[in-house]
């Protein structure tokens, strides 16, 4: 009897581990495993390891409010929740679908397309996550007509960043005014080379923009040329093409009482105001004319006035004394005969301002003719030897100027009125020469 017992529970036991087998998931209630026509399967509720033949209703998961685990050698690799998340690597996904990885730099995701084509996700470091193309592919974000959005948890945080190299990257932030368009090519000493504020303003060199344009640094504007040499100035300005100024500053409104252009310079400071200067071919400068630290305008040493000359301007040169032409299509010719009281002065090398009655319009035969000033000068000793402080006249020689002889009237020397040209402030003790002559006419 109890060999019989014993004989009885072995059998139960075995058949019991035999329902298991069948069953796995799904109706708890045991089904015949029949078999359809020609050996076929019949529609199965229990999971077999070679496959089902299922109904619409049939389903591979739980019934209560359990998660569906899966697990490889006894541990698990992915999980169900009972909300439907999808967990990878995590047993409580916040997401519907969360991947996780044990280390940082460990690969999360990687999207196939070939061998050879595929784009891996992974975090890098405590704040990155890293979309990486292999094979030098390009990255691409087809759109069509919709629109991209890019949330930050904070004011001020990037909330798109283009990194090349560790320290060069280009951010687009939002700030409490609407934005700002940011780029920063060194992150070690939080140096921002440009910014685009959501106000307009854009800063080069600063964060924090106070006008439409906020520069930090020199500037440097060329038209027609690839490079320039190196200046001290904090701007400049270059042109090199055929036509059109460097630089043009104008006021629109005709009530704006402001100056045009201004300059204004430190208390105490000793440079000056203003300087223009020629460029050579040497690249060295020479300099024309300034305004001194204290407002005074330096430039050539004579006031002329822009004449036309008799016969166009290529017959004359500076230093040319010249008078009143009889033609009267012309203005000046050069002198011809002692004592010509018809004397206006002289072709002056470098004047500090030159009058012109035809609308600032130089003509192509005016010459600059000094009325007052020193001016280089033409001379002839032909009248006798020329002495520092002797008055001269015009001379016989076109163009030269002599001493003057006063004459005795009543015992009294008196120069000819209207002859004199000026007075002599070099010497000339023979021949023909250019000596320097303070224009005072008389």
């Amino acid at each position: 009897m109890k060999k019989q017992t014993r004989v009885l529970a072995i059998m139960t036991v075995l058949a019991l581990g035999a329902l298991l087998c069948m069953f796995a998931l799904g109706d708890a209630t045991p089904q015949t495993q029949a078999q359809g026509p020609e050996g076929s399967e019949a529609i199965q509720t229990n999971w077999l390891l070679k496959g089902n033949k299922t109904t619409a209703t049939s389903f591979l998961g739980t019934k209560n409010n359990q998660p569906l685990i899966f697990k490889t050698n006894k541990v698990e690799q992915m999980r169900i929740d009972t909300a439907g998340k999808v967990g990878i690597g995590t047993a409580s996904p916040s997401a519907r679908a969360e991947i996780a990885v044990a280390n940082e730099d460990d690969l999360a995701l990687r999207l196939l397309s070939g061998p050879n084509a595929f784009l891996d996700i992974k975090p890098s470091g405590a704040t990155q996550t890293i979309f990486d193309t292999v094979n030098n592919r390009n990255m691409v974000f087809s759109l069509g007509t919709g629109r991209t959005e890019i949330n930050v948890s904070a004011e001020g945080n990037p909330a798109l960043r283009m990194l090349v190299g560790p320290n060069a990257f280009l951010d687009v932030k939002p700030t409490n005014t609407g934005g700002k368009f940011q780029t920063v090519l060194d992150t070690v000493n939080n140096r921002d080379l440009v910014v685009l504020t959501g106000s307009g303003n854009v800063g080069i060199g600063t964060t924090s923009p106070a006008y439409t344009l906020n520069v930090i640094g020199s500037a440097s504007i060329q038209k027609g040329l690839s490079s320039i040499p190196l200046a001290l100035a904090a701007f400049q300005a270059h042109n090199g093409g055929t036509s059109g100024e460097a630089a043009l500053f104008r006021t629109e409104s005709a009530a704006n009482p402001n100056a045009v252009l201004k300059s204004v310079k430190e208390a105490g400071g000793t440079n000056d105001f203003f300087k223009c200067a020629r460029h050579n071919a040497n690249n060295t400068e020479t300099q024309l004319c300034h305004i001194d630290t204290n407002g005074t305008f330096h430039a050539g040493s004579d006031f002329a006035e822009a004449l036309a000359a008799k016969g166009g301007k290529s017959g004359y040169e500076p230093g040319d004394v010249v008078v009143l032409g009889t033609d009267p299509r012309s203005t000046v010719e050069k002198s011809n005969h002692p004592y010509d009281v018809h004397v206006v002065g002289v072709y002056s090398t470098r004047p500090a301002v030159l009058g012109e009655d035809a609308g600032s319009q130089t003509g192509l035969d005016n010459i600059p003719v000094a009325v007052i000033g020193i001016v280089p000068t033409k001379v002839t000793a032909e009248n006798g030897a020329i002495q520092r402080g002797d008055l001269l006249t015009t001379s016989s020689t076109p163009g030269y100027a002599m001493k003057a002889r006063p004459m005795l009237i009543n015992g009294v020397e008196i120069y000819p009125p209207g002859t004199i040209l000026g007075k002599a402030l070099g010497s000339l003790e023979s021949g023909t020469g250019m000596i320097p002559v303070l224009i005072t006419l008389r």
